[in-house]
């Protein structure tokens, strides 16, 4: 396949059950073409629970020797140092994160830095929601754009059980769910993020709405209802 295609091919695998069969595969991969493997040191966990004790970064070091192509790790990163660590241990050629760039999408740069700055990174992503595609065509997607946010504020456990590391103004966390579940437009997710992220000062607020208020329509507040429940 990939002497027939005009872009390199990449594969993202999870372990063998074995170190030796996981070499083998890798392997196999990179004779058959394969540009760069993306490496997620656990093995297949089912459909349930996907992710079951840590990642194995022994694994991806000894994977990166074997081969001659660019390897990424994948597992145990959940903030700026991690990134730091798992390359500096593993010897790999990048860093790949899924959940902990859901909770802190500034991981790779640095992290999010303080309650202004979460809140700042929040608005922006709304921005781009709205510059970038329409809620109607289904480009982006109500259920989406609010588990995102619910990954932005921390959140943990689910139903009545479920709380946010960064709740504010709200007394429990289904509070802050709801809310997030009954806002109908952009505008209104982003007055939710102001109580659950509440600027440190009046001059703080509006330094960030004035910031953020630029990338969005002129018509925002009449911005399309939802179209499809959470």
């Amino acid at each position: 396949m990939a002497s027939q295609l005009p872009i390199p091919v990449f594969c993202k695998i999870r372990l063998m059950p074995s170190l030796h069969q996981t070499i083998a595969l890798c392997l196999g991969l990179q004779e058959a073409g394969c540009s760069l493997i993306a490496l997620h040191a656990r093995t297949p966990a089912g459909t349930v629970k996907r992710r079951v004790g840590p990642a194995d970064l022994a694994a991806v070091r000894a994977v990166k020797r074997a081969l001659d192509i660019p390897v990424l790790s994948n597992g145990n990163i959940s903030s700026p140092a991690d990134v730091a660590a798992n390359l500096a241990f593993t010897g790999a050629d990048g860093a790949m994160s899924a959940e902990g760039v859901l909770h802190d999408p500034k991981l790779f740069c640095g992290g999010i830095s303080s309650r202004e700055d979460r809140l700042s990174v929040a608005y922006e992503y709304l921005a781009l929601c709205h510059q970038l595609g329409s809620v109607e065509s289904g480009s982006v997607t109500w259920p989406g754009i609010r588990l995102h946010l619910e990954y932005m504020l921390g959140r943990r456990g689910a139903g009545r059980s479920v709380s946010f590391a960064h709740q504010g103004l709200y007394r429990r966390g289904w509070e802050l769910r709801a809310a997030l579940h009954g806002a109908a437009s952009l505008g209104a997710l982003r007055q939710v993020l102001l109580h659950a992220l509440p600027p440190l000062c009046e001059a703080t607020s509006a330094r960030l709405s004035l910031h953020n208020d630029s990338a969005y329509s002129p018509d925002l507040s009449q911005e399309q209802e939802q179209t499809n429940g959470p």
